[in-house]
């Protein structure tokens, strides 16, 4: 996913011709105005069908693993080289701020979610081809169970970043709000994927016993 942003950006900035086919004057009018995405009446049924998109892609990096993980290579690669490419093409137009404040409250979780389910397929992929001393069945079958595990647990998540989108991203909060709110749930996220599940450092048990009673 790295890849393909850094792919996309570099394009963009040999090629600033390309500015008016990714991203639409109108846009950049509205994002001169504020007005980008302000309205969130249809928010409940956009939320629904932004979580089963999502979902959809997560389940499509999982399955690629059985093509050797190369589908869902492609699909980090070409949401990377998307991100980057209109990420260049705003800032061609100057409106960083507008544009990251649109993405960041939903898009720490959403793409690492992606990536997590990347990693699930790269997982199966790796299996297939890299078997060791066991026959290929057995090793898939093996990192199958705790790839599912992944990409269900991450997929659950998708709801929260749905949810995001569809309320938070194109509403009329401050653009610093919308960027801590993002903050904010990236330090959730990855608190929660570096810390949970660690047993802590255990302790020294001493066992004081009371001495004896002496007489004086």
């Amino acid at each position: 996913m790295v890849i393909g942003f850094v792919a996309g950006w570099v394009a963009v900035d040999l090629r600033p011709d390309l500015r008016a086919s990714l991203v639409p004057p109108s846009l950049f009018d509205e994002m001169a105005r504020g007005q980008i995405g302000t309205g969130v009446q249809d928010a409940p049924f956009a939320a629904a069908f932004i979580i089963q998109n999502n979902i959809r892609v997560a389940l499509i990096c999982f399955a690629g693993g059985m093509l050797l993980g190369i589908p869902t290579a492609l699909v980090l690669l070409t949401n990377g080289w998307m991100l980057g490419t209109v990420a260049a093409a705003v800032r061609l137009g100057g409106y960083d701020v507008q544009f990251w404040s649109l993405i960041v409250p939903h898009g720490v979780l959403e793409l690492s979610v992606i990536v997590i389910s990347g990693g699930t397929g790269l997982m199966l992929g790796d299996a297939i081809l890299r078997p060791g001393q066991l026959r290929r069945g057995e090793a898939l079958a093996r990192v199958a169970v705790r790839a599912v595990l992944l990409v269900l647990g991450a997929a659950s998540l998708l709801i929260i970043a749905g949810t995001l989108e569809a309320f938070v991203s194109p509403s009329a909060l401050p653009d610093g709000a919308k960027l801590a709110i993002g903050a904010a749930v990236g330090v959730l996220l990855y608190s929660w994927l570096l810390l949970a599940g660690r047993s802590p450092r255990r302790r020294r048990s001493f066992q004081f016993d009371r001495p004896a009673e002496t007489p004086a």
